[in-house]
This record gives structure tokens, C-alpha cells and sequence, in this order.
């Protein structure tokens, strides 16, 4: 009997080592308060801004073409490989394995601040508040429009990759406010929720960069999967 409690105990703990592994941990950002006290508020709802906003959205879907729709439903399904629009097919997960787990516990580490921020101001999406003038022209999504998830992801996103391939800065920055404005097509947020979204990127990137534990964690990242970064053909 003592041997098979042994038995037992040697194959649980590797497996739970397994299961510890597939969650991910965040790294520290200032506490959720901060963030908030700090961060604009967003257009009231019919001021000029507000307004503005809804007569963009509106202009918008009325010019869309199919392929830039096709193209906003590819970039809802944001990761990091989205940006294999900048680096070309082989930027894979099957071939950077650790950067999709990097870059995912990044986008964890994101969450919390952006979801605190819109369960705070509770501005409505564009199509939920106005469903007669704005469509939802990608997978709809529920929640709140202020912060826009894809835009604080993508962006922060571009940030660190242009660390890992500062050759590459400027394409990933554009690829980054290209997902951010299809948000926008897509009936899922204004254009004031995304460009005051970069800001928010750049204040979790800016923390991030002054944290040592992402640091020695990306330089581990480029050291595995980065040196040489990849490229386009």
C-alpha cells in the first residue's frame, strides 16, 4: 500500500507542475486605482465628441468594401500572429511557441486594468446604442466600448515586438492602428475608444519596461525565438 501511495505522488506532481504551467502569470502593473484615477474619461454621451464619433462610425461602414470587412472579422481573432501581416506566414505559432505564451500572458497581464476602466465608465458600443445607424459588421461582442480590448492589446503588442525587431517598428505600429480602426468598421467601438487606447498601451508598456522581471523574461524570449528576429521573405 505505501508503495502505491508513492507511485500516485510521482505522478501527480509533474501533473500538476503540467496544469500550474498552462495558466498564466501576469506581471505587475501599478494597482487597478491608479489606472483609473489617471485615465481620461470618455465623450459624454451627445456631446460634439460623442457626436463626432457616431458620424465617423456611420461614414465609415457606409464605404466599406467586403475584403476590408473579411479583413476587420480576421483581425477580431487578434493574438500576436495577427502580425504575421507584417512578418510574413512562417510567424506561426507552430514555429514561435514560446512568443504565443509570452505574449499571451502579456495580454493577461493587460486585462485587468482595461477591464476595470470599461466596467467603470460604462460606455455602451456603438452598435448596442445605436443599432438603426451602426451595424455590427464583425462577430459581435457585449461589454463596454471605452478602452477597445483589441486596440490596447494590438498596440502594446507592437511595442514589445518592435523590441524584439526594431527593423520592424514602424510596420508593426501600423499593422497595430489598423486592427485598432477595424474595431471601429466593425460597429464595436468609436474612434475616440481606440486612439485614447494607444495611451493606455503606452502607460502598461512603459511600467512593463521598468519592471526587471519582464525584462529578463523578454530577453529570454529574444535570446529563444528572436535572435535572428524573423523576417518577411
Amino acid at each position: 500500500m505505501l508503495i502505491r501511495i508513492l507511485l500516485l505522488c510521482l505522478l501527480l506532481v509533474p501533473a500538476q507542475s503540467f496544469a500550474d504551467n498552462l495558466q498564466p502569470q501576469t506581471w505587475t502593473l501599478p494597482d487597478n486605482a491608479t489606472f483609473l484615477q489617471e485615465y481620461p474619461l470618455p465623450p459624454s454621451a451627445g456631446d460634439p465628441w460623442d457626436r463626432a464619433d457616431v458620424a465617423y462610425s456611420i461614414a465609415i461602414q457606409a464605404v466599406a468594401t467586403p475584403e476590408e470587412i473579411a479583413r476587420a472579422n480576421f483581425r477580431a481573432l487578434f493574438n500576436v500572429f495577427t502580425f504575421s501581416e507584417v512578418l510574413g506566414p512562417d510567424f506561426n505559432q507552430q514555429r514561435f511557441p514560446l512568443t504565443a505564451a509570452f505574449f499571451q500572458r502579456l495580454k493577461e497581464t493587460i486585462n485587468p486594468p482595461k477591464n476595470r476602466l470599461k466596467d467603470t465608465f460604462q460606455r455602451p458600443r456603438p452598435y448596442i446604442i445605436h443599432p438603426q445607424r451602426i451595424k455590427p459588421l464583425v462577430l459581435a461582442e457585449a461589454g463596454y466600448s471605452y478602452p477597445s480590448g483589441h486596440a490596447t492589446w494590438s498596440w502594446t503588442f507592437a511595442l514589445v515586438l518592435a523590441e524584439l525587431d526594431p527593423g520592424h517598428r514602424t510596420a508593426f505600429l501600423r499593422e497595430a492602428a489598423a486592427i485598432g480602426m477595424s474595431r471601429v468598421l466593425g460597429g464595436m467601438h468609436y474612434v475616440s475608444d481606440v486612439t485614447m487606447s494607444r495611451g493606455l498601451a503606452e502607460w502598461i508598456f512603459s511600467e512593463l519596461m521598468q519592471t526587471p522581471r519582464f525584462q529578463k523574461d523578454l530577453e529570454a524570449l529574444r535570446a529563444a525565438e528572436w535572435t535572428p528576429p524573423p523576417s518577411r521573405p
